[in-house]
């Protein structure tokens, strides 16, 4: 039963002070010249889960009344990286750049009712014009080798179009709506 126990500290003690370095290290902004979000947190994820190993095979090496082994350090270091990268795609990035947060959160703070045809305007003016939501994703795109400009305007390239490709294939496996992959048809 001991061991158990001090199994379950180890990684959740390891887990939390990866994290609040995690935290640390975005809030401090070293890492703000990345200025896609997503690869901003993933960047930052890497380090910190690099850093959680090395500290780990140190601490190992060093400690010798370590109750942890390597295979310890090693689910340790891919249960952080796992869960994190989790909470971050799905949720986290989700708050730079979702709709559904932007409409939920307006709502909250407005405290009252709109019609829909109000929701929209919202949408439009703030949300695509102030906040420039668009320009904010196509920015993205280009800075991601998606898109590229060429004779004055802009076109999908290679990597580009096997992401979509990509995008194809996943929405048909889990039959997402198709409107935002094929938007023409």
């Amino acid at each position: 039963m001991k061991k158990i126990f001090e199994f379950f500290v180890f990684h959740a003690a390891a887990f939390v002070l990866a994290w609040l370095f995690y935290i640390v290290i975005l809030q401090i902004g070293i890492f703000d010249f990345i200025k896609v979000y997503f690869y901003k947190t993933i960047v930052i994820l890497i380090i910190t889960g690099m850093i959680l190993l090395i500290t780990e095979l140190i601490l190992k090496h060093y400690w010798k009344k370590a109750t942890f082994d390597y295979k310890d350090i090693i689910l340790s270091f891919v249960v952080f990286m796992s869960i994190n990268m989790v909470w971050l795609s799905t949720i986290v990035v989700s708050l730079d750049r979702s709709l559904s947060v932007f409409v939920l959160s307006y709502l909250a703070e407005e405290n009252r009712s709109y019609s829909e045809e109000e929701l929209n305007e919202v949408f439009q003016t703030i949300f695509i014009e102030k906040y420039e939501m668009l320009d904010r994703r196509f920015w993205e795109q280009l800075e991601s080798g998606n898109i590229e400009e060429e004779g004055g305007g802009y076109k999908l390239t290679d990597r580009g179009e096997g992401l979509v490709d990509i995008f194809k294939a996943v929405g048909k496996i889990y039959k997402v709506d198709d409107r935002f992959i094929n938007p023409n048809q």
